[in-house]
């Protein structure tokens, strides 16, 4: 298992190493003191976005008029192929997509 992590509003002043490296000890923090020292801990990266709101001035906000995306413009069938590619690299092993029924996030925390 690799966990990935994705930051929340108001990151402007880190980034993607400091995020992995504070999120990696509160998860080391917290599996260890609810199942003891010998817990594994699975890899973790916090992936960092903040970067992409930046105007020329370097501060986070929306100065610009111009937004980044579209959301009123569908996907291109090259979009979608990439989005989906992606997304087939994280899907665990043996798990049948036709389950999910597609009106909803799908199953659930497994645990």
């Amino acid at each position: 298992m690799h966990i990935v992590g994705i930051h929340g509003i108001w990151q402007g002043n880190t980034n993607a190493v400091k995020l992995s490296a504070d999120w990696a000890g509160a998860l080391t923090k917290g599996l260890r003191t609810h199942h003891g020292p010998a817990c594994p801990i699975p890899p973790l990266k916090v992936a960092y976005y903040g970067n992409l709101f930046r105007t020329p001035s370097k501060r986070l906000g929306a100065q610009d008029e111009i937004p980044l995306v579209d959301d009123t413009e569908p996907f291109t069938d090259q979009e979608e192929a990439f989005v989906l590619d992606t997304l087939a690299l994280y899907t665990p092993p043996g798990l049948d997509l036709e389950q999910f029924q597609t009106e909803t996030l799908g199953f659930g925390v497994p645990y």
